[in-house]
């Protein structure tokens, strides 16, 4: 199984760069392009966090038009920058994130179990794991042995010294041969 995870979307409201010069959907209108013209399609490819910059409603629109041109699935964990409300209602058909409360989810239906973790501190850029995580986390674990699993999240499960700027497509090959 091939699985592209993109990150830190950051989509804007269309004409309002981030920072005043980065046209952070034009990079992901691209990604979407370099993915879909790519000798080896990914079977899903995941978004992992701040798709939007400010959560805004005209953000989600946008991110919900460029991430349908891809031909696979797509799977979104929020990030920091997301509001949980906004994007349940902009991504109704996701309904692996639930109607309230954090965004975990687990889906079975690939090669590999995929766990999604909802980090979100709203309000805050840091991310957080609760005791609700940690038991979410261990029964899903635990009742899902068969096959290998990954774990997505957007904030990184440790201290950072400095931040990373990390590519906006990376691409894994994650096989069950052994």
């Amino acid at each position: 199984m091939i699985i592209a995870q993109i990150t830190d979307l950051h989509v804007r409201p269309h004409g309002s760069p981030a920072y005043g010069r980065v046209d952070t959907n034009l990079f992901l209108s691209t990604c979407v392009e370099h993915i879909e013209h790519l000798e080896t399609k990914p079977d899903l490819v995941i978004a992992t966090g701040d798709l939007t910059d400010c959560g805004r409603d005209s953000e989600y629109s946008i991110l919900r038009d460029l991430l349908s041109k891809l031909s696979m699935p797509f799977l979104l964990v929020p990030g920091n920058h997301d509001l949980r409300e906004r994007m349940r209602a902009h991504f109704p058909d996701h309904n692996y994130l639930g109607s309230h409360g954090y965004m975990n989810f687990v889906i079975d239906t690939f090669p590999v179990t995929i766990i999604g973790l909802d980090s979100v501190v709203e309000g805050k850029s840091h991310g957080q794991m609760t005791q609700e995580h940690a038991q979410f986390l261990d029964m899903t674990l635990k009742a899902h042995q068969q096959k290998p699993a990954m774990i997505c999240l957007h904030h990184p499960r440790f201290k950072q010294a400095y931040k990373v700027w990390m590519p906006l497509v990376a691409l894994e090959e994650i096989s069950s041969r052994k």
